[in-house]
């Protein structure tokens, strides 16, 4: 209770109080000449404290205070701006203790992209315009699906790089060169700016846009903490070719989103996958670390955090780690981490005593890989739950079965339309990430026990006979 009151004073003082400089700078000075005229007035009268003079004493502590006074700025600068930053590793935040989802509560620049930050006025990019955001000291923080489909190929173009890899892709990059200089430092860029922007596409040939670039405000403290940069289309060589790529992403980002929004709701009135779930939390009692790989929605995540693990959630989808972040906005011991599965290269060492991989090896591409990776990440003896689909299940069983489930609660009506988005995303999904043939539960136990991973229990016919789940040790 006292850390509530604690913490709820501060968070009110930080809101109501602002100190404006030039007062307090006026209260140091006078404070600074009262001090110094007490000091002459006891060196008058041959005051002194034992062998210290009361001028000389008070001269220093009055010139430290007001060197310290000067300086503010630059200390304040320095602790906005270091407190967290995108690096090449999104596993590490400069900030001790900081987690990805308390950087929308910053009172500072806009360092690291979260989608659901309060602090900003609206939505800031949809599908179907290239756009990307960059941080106040011009960096790519994050893009949609649109200006992946232009640039995301472009190895350069990657999250945390400053803005000038994306310039320097451009045709007419030659010609901007003052307006690229002109993008850094503070106070310079204008609260809106418009260019022309050409590049030339292997893919779809000579492209040409309007560069819209606008700001976002921080609703809090009105300033400036970022920048939101729209691409506006004018000219399109092979135009048909791009325009059904673009209708394809749109339409596969809605599915996404739609997914995103219904699965917990459909499949948390599922008593297969609650039994699921159980079983994970009763394998992992004694764990206090936990990598959720391929978090998804939460849920696995949730249950554990429930039970006082510490759990990192790691998922390369925006909008099912939205959800995620959402669900288990309530615990304080948990990482939300936006990293592709097949981008795990900044796992680190021996950290976790277990991690959780439901459904995803199957269909990886390079499982080997991530195998490796997860057995350099876990701890000596470490665990390794994987839940895997039974050989000769299928996405359209395990749908059938939840269907099912919703018919006898009398949920099916209610629950319908969920149904069918998460049934049409997940398939569309695996198959997409399916370039090989979906690997049986033999051949994934081999795998297993190549890549330094031992076989100690195993929980059959879960999820009405549609999957079942595997306990490994880390050999």
């Amino acid at each position: 209770m006292r850390s509530f009151l604690s913490g709820s004073l501060n968070g009110f003082l930080k809101e109501k109080i602002h100190v404006n400089r030039t007062v307090c700078g006026g209260v140091v000075i006078c404070a600074a000449v009262l001090l110094l005229l007490i000091a002459i007035v006891l060196e008058r009268f041959g005051l002194r404290f034992g062998s210290i003079r009361p001028l000389a004493f008070i001269g220093t502590a009055v010139a430290v205070k007001l060197g310290l006074f000067s300086l503010w700025p630059s200390l304040a600068r320095l602790r906005s701006s270091s407190t967290v930053f995108v690096t090449k590793d999104l596993f590490v935040l400069k900030d001790k203790g900081a987690s990805v989802d308390q950087v929308p509560g910053l009172h500072g620049p806009l360092t690291l992209w979260h989608e659901n930050s309060s602090r900003l006025a609206s939505a800031l990019f949809a599908t179907n315009l290239p756009t990307f955001i960059l941080s106040s000291d011009q960096r790519l923080l994050d893009w949609n699906s649109a200006f992946d489909l232009v640039f995301g190929r472009q190895d350069k173009v990657k999250r945390g790089a400053p803005v000038r890899v994306w310039y320097e892709l451009l045709d007419n990059f030659r010609r901007v060169p003052a307006r690229v200089t002109k993008l850094y430092g503070d106070g310079i860029l204008p609260l809106a700016d418009r260019e022309r922007a050409v590049y030339v596409s292997a893919e779809y040939g000579r492209m040409v846009f309007t560069k819209v670039m606008a700001p976002l405000i921080d609703l809090a403290t009105g300033h400036i903490v970022g920048w939101s940069v729209v691409l506006n289309v004018n000219s399109v060589h092979h135009r048909q070719k791009f325009f059904t790529a673009l209708h394809a992403a749109i339409a596969a980002e809605t599915r996404r989103i739609r997914y995103a929004s219904a699965y917990d709701r459909l499949f948390d009135q599922f008593s297969g996958r609650r039994q699921l779930i159980e079983l994970h939390v009763k394998e992992l009692t004694k764990v206090e670390r936990v990598l959720d790989v391929g978090c998804g929605t939460g849920a696995f995540s949730a249950a554990l955090l429930a039970e006082g693990h510490r759990v990192t959630a790691v998922d390369g989808d925006p909008h099912v780690l939205r959800q995620a972040r959402q669900r288990c906005s309530s615990f304080r011991r948990v990482k939300m981490v936006r990293k592709l599965l097949a981008d795990l290269s900044g796992l680190p060492q021996q950290r976790y005593g277990a991690a959780v991989l439901c459904y995803h090896l199957q269909t990886e591409a390079e499982p080997q890989v991530l195998l490796q990776r997860l057995h350099a990440s876990l701890a000596p003896g470490g665990l390794l739950l994987l839940t895997l689909r039974a050989d000769g299940s299928s996405m359209d069983s395990l749908f059938s079965a939840v269907g099912e489930q919703l018919q006898d609660i009398q949920a099916f009506d209610e629950l319908k339309h969920q149904l069918e988005q998460v049934r049409s995303a997940s398939i569309a999904a695996e198959a997409e990430r399916q370039t090989q043939a979906k690997l049986d539960v033999a051949t994934v136990c081999s795998l297993l026990q190549a890549n330094g991973f031992t076989l100690i229990r195993e929980h059959l016919g879960l999820e009405d006979g549609q999957s079942l789940l595997l306990t490994f040790r880390k050999a």
